[in-house]
């Protein structure tokens, strides 16, 4: 699953983001995605990083803040989930899950100044 033109979009509080990247440079670009909004994300699989063919299109994200923060995990899942199911039911296709990292959200740019 991606998106047509390739620029991530943002639907229902969860952002899809395309993985542009030459087939050698996948797992990397994957990474430098995922770390962006997950500080330490390099180390969420230790040395097993998941690996399935074909590699992954897009980064589904959702993001909320809250005083108990590791409370919000599972509704988050939920959140990606049914939105998975939703793009399953609109769109014909195969798009599942592979895989998901749950962790603090890295500071934005905005939110540094």
């Amino acid at each position: 699953m991606t998106t047509t033109d390739g620029e991530p979009v943002e639907f229902a509080g969860v952002r899809v983001e395309p993985v542009i990247s030459e087939a050698a440079d996948h797992g990397r670009q994957l990474l430098r995605i995922v770390s962006a909004v997950i500080a330490g994300a390099s180390s969420a699989y230790g040395r097993d990083r998941p690996n399935d063919f074909p590699p992954p299109e897009s980064a589904v994200i959702a993001r909320e803040s809250g005083s108990q923060p590791f409370d919000l995990a599972k509704p988050l899942s939920l959140r990606i989930e049914r939105f998975m199911l939703l793009v399953r039911l609109l769109r014909p296709g195969t798009s599942e899950s592979m895989a998901e990292v749950q962790g603090e959200t890295a500071r934005s740019d905005d939110e540094l100044s």
